[in-house]
């Protein structure tokens, strides 16, 4: 038994002497070149090394030292790839069998330099085996063959078990390094180092789970920040990738994007410039059987670049959140987790997709909660330019979308909430914060057919609600229902600036119905209003007391109706207008009621009737929406003058009577045309009073102001009573207008009202500076027989101003201002008239004295002297 162990001991010892001296006795470097000879047609490039040994204590192997590959002579003379040593460790009792089986594989401290040119092309693409490219024609069409139809041979069992074989059941990388040169990206080259490169593959097998980690130096840092660690496989015989099942965890952290930004796509609407990046990911399963995908991104002070445009936006942070599982044999997708947070906005979808690949069905719920929509469209240029320049929208926006179904069958509901919100259009809408602002939708589509079953717009009171139907999105077709319940319109003021000024009070109601499409539409609107009241502005030339502040126009028992039609871009349309009764601008009316018409640019009146001022007015007119011209025809029936200067002039109080008239009148509506241009008439004023002149007074006593009047009739000016104002029974006038200056046609004034012998008339013509207020009237005032024979009674001079009618005829001028009239008489011609009565009667008494001396009466001469 001595002699057994001593012997045993005796062969160890020899056995282990021999392992340790074998590495020592066995020199491989005499294989050297017929190693490179044999590697490098494979390479395609100069190969070398330092040295190769044979290990046997550390594991039945080879170590490789200073192994390098040289780089394309075109790219450079420095190494593609260096290394310290590979070491390549073999199983024993497989390699007895003829069979190579690596346990393990080491590389440490490679570095391998990649370069891609001006042309786009890498310093690597020349080092794939020429075994392809040294086949025969034949044999390569036989291959593109048996890939097209699909019956590519599949590898036999033997070749199986000799790549299993191949398979490294542990491979290991330490302190790697990979050195990019770019020469192909814009403007200069970029140089990038993937530091601290460290991988490990362990169970390396086509049957079993690989176990794999591998970290590394990113661009931009010296410290680790890119861990990847987890189990894939087994792979199979088949080499599934699609089904391939892993269990990988992906973690980055701190990539400085700028590092990267020759390597953004151009043409993006946002482009990256700077910031940090994070990402953490879980995947787990197979595309086949069901893959489990969890993940986190997020992008911190990012600088965005917007395409064709100089703008940057800045401090943009980033949050995208995912638990996804995708199963790609039933083509299904379900979102347990979709958050993606944009600064301070929050999107995210729940739900699931189905037969994506063939025929989708889904059924998924989209929540946002925007606190800064603002910020979120200035990363989205696109809508942010759809929108009108002068839109702002800040503050909170809350909205929850649902569907399901699929493309040809389909339900959506949607509710969203801009209470909190600020929204601002220009002058034309301003929405402020905490003003009820809500939009719900809940509508199914069958094929080309959206049914809206409910569409609601909830503003500050307001719920607008429509329904109906939408077909063919390519070009809609409508047929739609809306309609507003009785609301109140205070505090719109405040949404519509337009209608601040107007201090709306009241309820409408609005009922709508549309059918259609956009080249050919037909529209019925109808807007009711049991009350409104409503402020129009002062005008300038009419100062406010405080009765007037406070007061407000009212019109009762509202009714507007519209019907139109559009073709192509023609649009024609009719409808009507009913007023009860109201006031507005301090004006009384009642039973007011039109109907008109558009066609071609041109709004048509077609009838217009209300009652006012005690009398009716209708009118018909056009308007020219181009041009901004137009023209009415206004017919005046019995209204009260006093009223109509009180409200429309800033001659207050001057005039009263019955007026009645018709007119042809027009104007233009433009920002700096006169509102009436053009207008001619007549008109007739009865019982009528002016207020602020006494016509006749001043004419009779300017008329007995004359000396030679006054010596005959022995009393001076204040014969007559006083009176304030000209009545008279009738005034029926002419006139045509032209921009500011009126041409009084014919003014004739009758049964003029004087205390003692009323009947006078008067009858003038001229011009009215309506712009001035400017007088320039001429005619004559004809006083009554009465009256005229009083007066040549008491001055008989003054029977050289009778007519054949035995009336005083008084020329006359009215100059002056519209509110300060100064009636005239023309004294020259009284006199003149009056001289020639005198030179007259002194040469009848002259002849008389003749007559008696010469005895002409009994010649019956005197007939000669008669007047005719």
């Amino acid at each position: 038994m001595r002699k057994i162990i001593i012997i045993l001991s005796s062969v160890f010892v020899f056995l282990l002497i021999a392992v340790i001296a074998a590495p020592f006795v066995i020199d491989l470097n005499k294989y050297k070149d017929r190693i490179i000879t044999l590697a490098k047609p494979y390479l395609n490039r100069e190969f070398d090394f330092a040295d190769v040994k044979l290990t046997l204590i550390s594991g039945l192997g080879v170590e490789i030292n200073g192994l390098r590959i040289a780089d394309n002579p075109e790219f450079g003379s420095e190494d593609f790839l260096s290394l310290q040593s590979l070491r390549i460790k073999v199983a024993l009792f497989p390699l007895l069998k003829k069979k190579i089986q690596i346990k393990k594989l080491i590389m440490d401290e490679p570095v391998v330099r990649l370069v891609r040119n001006s042309n786009g092309v890498f310093n690597f693409s020349d080092m794939a085996s020429d075994a392809e490219e040294d086949e025969k024609p034949q044999a390569k069409d036989e291959k593109r063959k048996e890939k097209k139809s699909g019956s590519e041979k599949k590898p036999d069992s033997e070749h199986n078990i000799f790549l299993a074989g191949l398979m490294v059941s542990q491979f290991t990388l330490h302190s790697g390094q990979i050195h990019f040169l770019d020469n192909f990206v814009p403007d200069a080259p970029v140089t990038m180092v993937f530091d601290s490169l460290n991988i490990e593959l362990k169970n390396v097998s086509l049957y079993k789970p690989i176990r794999i980690y591998a970290s590394a130096g990113l661009q931009g840092t010296t410290e680790q920040n890119l861990l990847i660690k987890g189990m894939v496989g087994p792979v199979g015989d088949n080499m599934d990738l699609v089904g391939l099942a892993m269990d990988i965890h992906v973690s980055v952290q701190n990539v400085f994007l700028h590092k990267f930004v020759p390597y953004i796509p151009d043409g993006l609407m946002l482009s990256p410039l700077e910031g940090i990046l994070y990402m953490t990911a879980n995947i787990k399963g197979s595309v086949h059987s069901g893959l489990d995908l969890e993940s986190v991104i997020q992008g911190e002070k990012l600088v965005m670049s917007i395409k064709d445009s100089d703008e940057k936006i800045q401090n943009v942070n980033i949050t995208l959140k995912e638990k996804i599982k995708y199963d790609d044999r039933k083509g299904d997708i379900g979102f347990q987790q979709l958050d993606l947070a944009l600064n301070d906005n929050n999107v995210s979808l729940t739900g699931t997709i189905e037969n994506i690949k063939t025929d989708p069905q889904w059924d998924v719920t989209l929540m946002a909660k925007m606190n800064a929509l603002d910020e979120a469209l200035a990363l989205y240029p696109v809508f942010k330019e759809a929108l009108p320049q002068d839109f702002r929208f800040t503050g909170p926006l809350n909205m929850e979308i649902t569907s399901s179904g699929s493309k040809d069958a389909m339900q959506i509901s949607g509710h969203t909430d801009m209470t909190r919100a600020e929204i601002l259009y220009g002058e034309v809408f301003k929405k402020q914060k905490n003003i009820p602002f809500q939009i719900s939708l809940k509508a199914n589509k069958i094929a080309d057919i959206i049914q809206l079953e409910a569409f609601a717009v909830n503003l500050q009171n307001a719920s607008l609600n429509s329904s109906g139907s939408i077909e063919d999105m390519v070009n809609p077709r409508f047929d739609l229902v809306s309609t507003a319940n009785e609301f109140s319109l205070k505090g719109w003021d405040a949404i519509v600036p337009l209608l601040k000024e107007y201090e709306p009070e009241g309820s409408v109601s609005i009922k709508n119905y549309m059918k259609g499409n956009f080249d050919d539409a037909f529209v019925n609107l109808h807007v009711s209003s049991p009350k409104l009241l409503f402020k129009f502005p002062a005008s300038s030339d009419k100062k406010e007391d405080e009765n007037t502040k406070q007061r407000k126009d009212v019109a009762e028992s509202i009714r507007f109706e519209l019907l139109a039609k559009k073709l192509a871009d023609n649009i024609t349309a009719d409808g009507g207008l009913e007023m009860g009764n109201g006031t507005i601008l301090d004006i009384n009316f009642e039973e007011a009621k039109g109907k008109y018409s558009f066609q071609d640019d041109i709004l048509k009146i077609q009838s217009f009737q209300m009652r006012t001022f005690e009398g009716d007015i209708s009118l018909t007119g056009n308007y020219d929406s181009k041009s901004m011209q137009w023209d009415a025809s206004p017919i005046i029936n019995a209204v009260r003058i006093d009223g109509v200067v009180d409200a429309f002039t800033q001659y207050r109080g001057m005039m009263k009577g019955v007026f009645s008239g018709s007119f042809d009148m027009g104007g233009s509506l433009g920002k700096n045309d006169k509102m009436v241009t053009n207008a001619n008439g007549s008109f007739r004023l009865l019982q009528g009073e002016i207020e602020n002149v006494n016509l006749m007074e001043t004419i009779i006593d300017s008329l007995l102001g004359i000396k030679e009047v006054y010596k005959y009739a022995g009393e001076k000016k204040d014969v007559l009573e006083k009176y304030d104002v000209t009545r008279f029974d009738s005034l029926d006038g002419e006139f045509s207008l032209l921009n500011d200056m009126l041409d009084l046609k014919k003014c004739y004034l009758e049964n003029i009202y004087t205390p003692d012998v009323p009947g006078s008339d008067a009858k003038l013509k001229g011009d009215i500076n309506f712009d001035t207020g400017k007088l320039d009237l001429s005619g004559k005032v004809i006083l009554s027989s009465e009256h005229s024979e009083k007066l040549t009674k008491k001055a008989k001079p003054l029977k050289a101003l009778l007519n054949e009618k035995g009336n005083i005829v008084l020329p006359v001028t009215v100059t002056g201002t519209m509110s300060n009239p100064k009636p005239l008489l023309d004294t020259s011609y009284v006199l003149n008239a009056m001289m020639n009565y005198y030179g007259k009667e002194e040469l009848e008494k002259g002849l008389d004295k003749l007559k008696g001396k010469l005895g002409l009466e009994k010649l019956g001469l005197e007939k000669l002297w008669q007047k005719d």
